[in-house]
């Protein structure tokens, strides 16, 4: 067996029957199986496959779960190594179930492949190339997604076949290994109703260190919606499933932020519950929060990447502006011993690496004569070189300039011989 089908349903009508003729028709000569999950549908559409198909394994939801638990369960009882997920509503083209197939094959196991999708007319049953979607981007702050034409997405080789890396996956149809499928603890099984599971899926492969590869070669058709016309999605359920895959794959910081974005835009009212929205969208998010803490702490031993790698490989702004505010400030190491005195006249200059006094003594082991640098508020009280006596002329110290002899004391006048003057003689003069 190559690989199994799983198809998820619930209320497809008509289509659900031409989607598995046509995914039989397009796996001619492969052996595979088709897993058919009905999740609580009622409209007939699950039995009239039974009746054309007897073949084909049915299991059922008594109760209505979402896409996401029903498309785990189809997995969980697949018994090939191959996984397909398809929608209700798709058509493969010529040869795309076998490129897929083969490509994840090639791959063994290291990513999830997603194939080019058009639209399908369900009227004719034909796809229209004027829809035409190739990668998947994935907004981290918001969790907008949307279509990336194959121009904007890098190219791979992969031994003889080129692939493109994709951001998302989108969950339409999507192709693993069974392996990868069980490392990345599968599509979530409490995510109820209707969205998110694709995304969460794809973000945990980039941070496993895994990929998701855009296979443009395989072409598979797909009935697009504008309204959800056999269903209704509760919007608490929709953003509950967003906080399971925001708490899952963020780090703690990311997610505090992430929730006060998140609270910000679903603050409005809500008639059936009398505290709002935003109050019962965190209600529905904690009755199931002990599985989401459980994923969280396997995937966190497992992964070898983050939010911010994935922001920077796809080009995201969000958590990247965001950083500098969760990154812990660098300690700068000191330059001088922390036994040294925060401060000191000698080391405020960065310029002078020592005290005057040490080099002083460096210059005097060296035999050498540096010029002693002293800070501005020692400089006053700097020592001045004394001349040695050898080097000065002789001179009397009694020797004053005769040029205004009157103003000097008579005293100590000078006698006319130049000697020293007698006490008689100054007497005498007297």
């Amino acid at each position: 067996m190559r690989f199994s089908l799983i198809v998820a349903a619930h209320n497809e009508g008509p289509s659900l029957w031409k989607t598995i003729h046509s995914w039989r028709e397009a796996a001619a000569g492969m052996p595979h199986e088709v897993v058919l999950v009905d999740d609580a549908s009622w409209d007939g559409s699950v039995e009239e496959v039974q009746r054309r198909f007897p073949h084909v394994r049915v299991l059922r939801h008594e109760q209505r779960q979402g896409t996401s638990p029903a498309k785990d369960l189809g997995a969980r009882k697949a018994r090939a190594a191959t996984l397909i997920f398809a929608d209700g509503h798709t058509r493969p083209e010529r040869g795309a179930v076998r490129r897929l197939v083969e490509s994840v094959e090639a791959l063994e196991g290291r990513a999830v492949l997603t194939p080019t999708i058009t639209g399908l007319d369900e009227r004719r049953w034909r796809s229209t190339p004027s829809q035409i979607g190739h990668g998947y981007f994935l907004d981290l702050e918001s969790f907008h997604c949307g279509w990336l034409p194959l121009g904007e997405l890098r190219a791979v080789r992969e031994g003889a076949r080129q692939f493109y890396e994709s951001p998302a996956a989108i969950g339409c149809v999507l192709a693993v290994d069974r392996q990868l499928y069980e490392d990345l603890w599968g599509l979530d099984l409490h995510m109820r109703f209707w969205g998110v599971e694709d995304l969460d899926f794809s973000l945990k492969c980039w941070l496993m260190g895994f990929r998701v590869l855009h296979d443009a070669e395989a072409v598979v058709a797909h009935r697009f919606r504008r309204r959800f016309e056999s269903f209704d999605v509760p919007l608490e359920h929709f953003v509950a499933n967003q906080l399971r895959m925001a708490r899952k794959n963020f780090t703690q910081g990311v997610w505090n932020e992430w929730v006060d974005r998140c609270r910000q835009r679903h603050s409005g009212r809500l008639a059936e519950h009398p505290e709002g929205l935003w109050a019962r969208i965190w209600q529905v998010f904690q009755e199931l929060r002990p599985s989401v803490e459980e994923e969280r702490a396997h995937l966190a031993g497992q992964r070898v990447r983050d939010e911010f790698w994935y922001a920077e490989r796809f080009g995201l702004r969000w958590p990247r502006e965001c950083r500098s505010r969760w990154r812990p400030r660098r300690r700068v190491s000191r330059r001088w011993p922390s036994r040294a005195p925060a401060r000191r006249p000698w080391n405020r200059n960065p310029k002078t690496r020592m005290s005057p006094a040490r080099k002083t003594r460096m210059h005097a082991a060296r035999g050498t004569t540096g010029r002693r640098v002293f800070p501005v508020s020692q400089r006053a009280r700097a020592p001045k070189k004394k001349a040695a006596a050898t080097t000065m002329p002789a001179k009397d110290p009694f020797a004053i300039s005769t040029a205004n002899s009157s103003s000097v004391s008579p005293i100590f006048r000078p006698a006319a011989s130049g000697g020293c003057c007698s006490t008689a003689a100054s007497t005498a003069t007297a």
